[in-house]
């Protein structure tokens, strides 16, 4: 059964079916495909022309119509697919790494917030905590405020 058909009466003579699929692979490699948009004109006993315009919605929430932008490349399995404006400023300042909406963490560096990945998140907070400790286990010895550009 087309999926389509559930949105005209029984027994309607299809005339024109068209449809947009994306095609993604899962875990295992195998192909999975996604309808994106679809475009059907069917007949129906009664003799009027139904006509119907179904649009996909991606993970972001905007319309696949929008261009799909990408897949979030979070390891885990994550296969999100955000538009093309929501994948862009999903991308991780630091490795360029393309996120969907759940991936995405925003952090403040240099007095603005960049959106990060968790990997860079991780090791930007390390960074930050080892510099944190070395300062106090130094401030005896050295005052960093008078250091500071």
């Amino acid at each position: 059964m087309n999926p389509l058909d559930h949105l005209f009466e029984d027994g309607g003579q299809p005339i024109r079916r068209n449809a947009q699929f994306l095609h993604t692979r899962d875990d295992n490699g195998a192909s999975r495909f996604e309808a994106v948009e679809a475009d059907a004109v069917t007949l129906p006993p009664s003799g009027s022309i139904d006509h119907a315009h179904v649009i996909g919605i991606l993970h972001c929430g905007h319309p696949a119509t929008d261009g799909i932008g990408g897949k979030c490349t979070e390891p885990g399995g994550c296969q999100n697919i955000s538009c093309k404006v929501c994948y862009a400023n999903s991308r991780c300042s630091v490795c360029f790494k393309g996120l969907c909406l759940e991936h995405k963490n925003e952090i403040e560096l240099d007095g603005v917030m960049r959106v990060v990945c968790g990997r860079c998140q991780d090791e930007i907070q390390r960074q930050r905590r080892n510099r944190a400790i070395i300062q106090f286990l130094l401030s005896p010895f050295i005052n960093f405020k008078d250091h500071k550009p």
